[in-house]
């Protein structure tokens, strides 16, 4: 099954830098841009998931040949990055900007798109922080009049050509804002991706109670491999092929996980870290 996965299903072009083992440097990013603006043009049949080196945070750029997803963008000092990233794909819209949860790690490089890009819609959860990057963000959705949907369990939405189900968050009872992250299947023809924020362990056994179908052949490692998440069970539900890691290079919260790795190698699934493989790109 594995094998056939990867004959037919799953071509991967990975963007990995020597300078990201040592230091991310101007010039290694310079590169990323230039590799990532090849894939600007994507064919009818295909879908292109970028994982997006931005440090200490999550952004996903999802593009079909007709559609354009963010789910995420990183803290604020990523935001002039992202965005010089999009532009070098010539984009110029996106369809949908997804704000898994209201941590600044995750919304804040959302201002500069929000304030650069023709948006055309934002979801988030609903849940709110207290923080200035969070005004900020509101702010510019305020400011650009954009309409806010907020997510909702076990619904799908469609995209243009792009349909997600959204898998949580199933609860508004939690009071760690990681848990109320909003989880997103995405299935490509044959193949599937799930996106699963910072949540944790709370959050994945409510998601594991009330999910029908978790597997997926690509899996966005939770809350950048912190031992608070990936717990066995719901590893074993997804039972991924391919998982990435979003996380920052010496980070101080010694993310990824010794024992998430551990766990995810057992499963078989091929691993990927954006603190060594810096941004990587999936092309089903």
């Amino acid at each position: 099954m594995l094998k056939m996965l990867k004959k037919r299903k799953i071509k991967l072009f990975l963007v990995v830098l020597v300078f990201c083992l040592v230091l991310n440097t101007l010039f290694s990013r310079l590169i990323e841009e230039k590799r990532a603006s090849n894939l600007n043009t994507v064919a009818p049949e295909d879908i292109v998931v970028h994982f997006i080196d931005i440090g200490q945070g999550d952004s996903i750029f999802i593009k079909s040949a007709n559609t354009t997803i963010l789910i995420d963008g990183g803290d604020v000092n990523y935001g002039d990055y992202l965005n010089q990233y999009l532009s070098n794909m010539d984009i110029n819209y996106i369809d949908l900007v997804i704000a898994t949860h209201p941590h600044s790690d995750h919304i804040g490089g959302l201002i500069e798109i929000i304030n650069n890009f023709d948006v055309k819609g934002i979801m988030t959860t609903g849940a709110i922080h207290s923080t200035n990057v969070f005004e900020s963000f509101m702010t510019a959705i305020e400011t650009k009049g954009l309409s806010i949907f907020t997510s909702k369990a076990h619904s799908n939405v469609a995209v243009g050509d792009i349909d997600i189900k959204v898998i949580a968050p199933v609860s508004e009872d939690y009071t760690n804002l990681n848990n109320s992250s909003i989880v997103l299947k995405l299935e490509w023809g044959d193949t599937s991706f799930l996106f699963t924020g910072d949540i944790e362990a709370a959050a994945e056994n409510s998601i594991l109670n009330s999910a029908k179908d978790l597997k997926a052949d690509v899996l966005k490692v939770a809350h950048h491999g912190s031992k608070t998440s990936s717990t066995v069970e719901f590893l074993e539900a997804v039972s991924p092929t391919i998982a990435v890691i979003s996380t920052g290079i010496y980070n101080s919260y010694g993310h990824p996980d010794d024992e998430v790795l551990y766990r995810l190698k057992s499963l078989g699934a091929e691993g990927y870290r954006t603190d060594i493989d810096c941004t990587i790109i999936i092309k089903s």
